[in-house]
């Protein structure tokens, strides 16, 4: 060894002193350097860290809010389709209720009309039992214009009330 030293020049008291020199280089390196370094890295390694739990949570909070929302959109829709149905189904009552309406006024207006049919016709048969008597009359009138006979007359008389009550 002793070689080796004297070969490369070596002096043992600058080798101790620069053991020291670094020694007391690499503690305050370690104390002013090193150490708030790893501080800061760990602090910095805990924020990604807490960063990337929070992006988990938020991925899982976006997850059931993307499901609440297609909930709330299947429970609207599914509102919208009753609200729909309601107002079909209550649209169809007024349609039919309209309908039975309209069929109840058609049954009166044929009411009413054959009310009126039937006052007309006793009305044309009454004008014509009276034509009818008025020819009659008007006949009987003739024939007894040139009958002069009694029993004939009151003989015809008779028949015509007969065949006028018959038509009546």
């Amino acid at each position: 060894m002793e070689g080796l030293i004297s070969t490369f020049h070596i002096d043992t008291k600058i080798i101790i002193a620069q053991v020291i020199n670094f020694a007391i280089v690499f503690v305050v390196l370690y104390i002013f350097a090193l150490k708030p370094l790893g501080k800061l890295m760990r602090e910095r390694r805990q924020e990604i860290e807490k960063g990337l739990s929070n992006a988990k949570d938020s991925e899982s909070e976006l997850l059931l809010a993307k499901e609440k929302a297609e909930e709330e959109i299947k429970k609207a829709r599914k509102e919208a389709n009753e609200i729909i149905a309601e107002a079909k189904q209550k649209a169809d009552a007024l349609v039919l209720q309209a309908q039975e309406k309209a069929k109840d006024e058609a049954q009166t207006i044929i009411a009413d009309a054959q009310i009126t049919i039937e006052k007309e016709r006793k009305q044309a048969e009454k004008e014509l039992q009276e034509k009818t008597a008025e020819l009659v009359s008007l006949g009987v009138q003739k024939i007894l214009e040139e009958d002069v006979d009694e029993q004939r007359n009151q003989s015809l008389t008779q028949r015509a009330l007969n065949i006028f009550k018959q038509l009546s």
